[in-house]
Parts: C-alpha cells; sequence; structure tokens
C-alpha cells in the first residue's frame, strides 16, 4: 500500500535528520518512491534495482532496524516475488515480520502490510501453499480486530484465487463478494484495483457454469480498469480476453472478436494470459 509505505518512511523524520545530516534521508525517500513507481509500471528489474540501491543507503546510514530500511526491504520482496523468486522473498520478509513483531501489535498496519506481503511469497513456492493460506487468515483476522477493511479485502482476494485453483468454485465465489465488499468499504466504488477482482470474479463465474454473471463481472473489471488506465497497455488483453471468452461461452462468437482481436493487438500478437 503506496500510503502506507510513505507513512513509514516519515515515521520520525526527527530521528532520521540526526542520523542523515547530510539529507541521506531524503534520497531513501526518493529511491523508495522511484521503485514503487517503476514496479507499478511493470519495470521490475528497475524496480529491483532502485530498491535494492535504497536500502543499501538506508541500512548503512540509518541502520537495520529503522523503519525506512525495512520498508526498502519489504518492497524489494514484493518485487522478487514478482520475478518468481518467492525464497529469498519469504526469508527477507520473515525477518522483517519479526523485526516488527517485537515492537509491533499485529493488528498494526506495518504488520498486516508484512505478513501479507510474506503470503503472497509463500504463495508462489510450491511447498507453501498451506503456509501462504495460513498467513492471510491470520490478515484477515487481525484486520478485522481494528476494522482495517483493506487488508482483509486483499487477503480474501488472495484467498479466493486459491478456492479456484483446487476447483473450489463456489468458495472461491463467495471470498471474491467478501473481497469486493471490503474493498468498496475501505476505497469506495471506483477502487481501481477492484477491476482484477472482478476479472477474477469472472472468471471463478464462468467456471461455477454462470455465463451471464461472468460476462458482467468480466465488463465491470474492463470499466474500472480504463477508468483508471485509459491509454492502452499489453494488461488490456487479461480483460479483452475474458470478456471475449464469455462471450463465446454465451453463444455470441461474433460478438466475440473485437475484445479478442484487441487483446492480440496489445500483446503483439502473444496470446493473452489471465
Amino acid at each position: 500500500d503506496l500510503e502506507h509505505d510513505r507513512a513509514e518512511l516519515f515515521d520520525n523524520p526527527f530521528d532520521a535528520e540526526q542520523r542523515c545530516p547530510d539529507g541521506c534521508a531524503a534520497t531513501v525517500v526518493a529511491l523508495h518512491e522511484l521503485a514503487q513507481a517503476a514496479w507499478l509500471l511493470g519495470r521490475a528489474e528497475e524496480a529491483l534495482q532502485l530498491a535494492t540501491d535504497g536500502h543499501v543507503l538506508a541500512e548503512q546510514r540509518l541502520g537495520p532496524m529503522h523503519d525506512s530500511t525495512l520498508a526498502l526491504v519489504q518492497l524489494r520482496a514484493d518485487v522478487l516475488v514478482e520475478l518468481g523468486e518467492g525464497e529469498r522473498a519469504a526469508d527477507a520478509l520473515a525477518e522483517v515480520l519479526a523485526i516488527r513483531g517485537a515492537t509491533a501489535a499485529p493488528s498494526s498496519a506495518s504488520m498486516l502490510s508484512t505478513r501479507f506481503a510474506l503470503a503472497q511469497a509463500y504463495r508462489i513456492l510450491p511447498d507453501r501453499e498451506a503456509d501462504a493460506e495460513a498467513a492471510y487468515a491470520q490478515v484477515i483476522a487481525d484486520a478485522t480486530q481494528v476494522g482495517n477493511a483493506h487488508f482483509v479485502g486483499m487477503a480474501e482476494a488472495e484467498l479466493a484465487t486459491m478456492h479456484h485453483r483446487r476447483r473450489d468454485f463456489a468458495s472461491a465465489i463467495a471470498a471474491d463478494r467478501r473481497a469486493i465488499d471490503q474493498l468498496v468499504r475501505a476505497h469506495g466504488e471506483e477502487y481501481p484495483q477492484l477491476a482484477t477482482l472482478y476479472n477474477n470474479h469472472g472468471i471463478h463465474l464462468a467456471a461455477a457454469g454462470d455465463p451471464e454473471a461472468a460476462l458482467a463481472a468480466a465488463h465491470r473489471g474492463w470499466a474500472l480498469w480504463k477508468a483508471a488506465m485509459p491509454e492502452p497497455s499489453p494488461q488490456d488483453a487479461a480483460f479483452l480476453a475474458n470478456i471475449g471468452r464469455q462471450l463465446i461461452a454465451l453463444g455470441r462468437p461474433h460478438e466475440a472478436i473485437v475484445p479478442l482481436e484487441r487483446a492480440l493487438a496489445v500483446t503483439n500478437g502473444q496470446p493473452a494470459t489471465v
């Protein structure tokens, strides 16, 4: 969560000034934000390098236990997960969780964020699925205690995907609905991250044999996505391909041609994946 990460970096500006009288704390913040921006734009390798540079500087000048240092360790681990390096990410995040857990309550925003990130790392490791599910469940329990709808919703969305992979479509759909409800409660109905959630909800509804509802969910996801990202991008393909699939399932192949062709166009002719 970008706002949370930024808040952490500015948690104790006086302390940062004492440790970094030459202004290196501002450089740490800049590197963190540049890394975050690169990651959100899909430039994972660049984000990893920026986060690594920021971490090295923060560790040297602010110390390994400083919030700014820990925030950069976590961001670096998030990028490593995207790059498929789950073991490295999980090791780093487990250490951050232990450090934060020594002084912070389990339901604090920093602990929820780190535990959720750790669950994300476990999720991509073949032998850690049970650990991922347990970590998501713990996030939900801790976040519910303090009414943190954002983390409840994010964890429910990930559990929905895990249920779908196990072909437990009823549980996936129920988790989708809980996730949507919580994220709308936290951020409103136009929250951009709802786009992917609605798109996934459509996939889960289709797997359960409800193509009409699946198409409606896919259209809702696409509308939210384009409101947030109006320029054509390769990420469009997942939404467009989903719409095309649901139209075919409903016996409307002629209507499916346009979204499917657009999906191929934005991926330079490569098949779209969801």
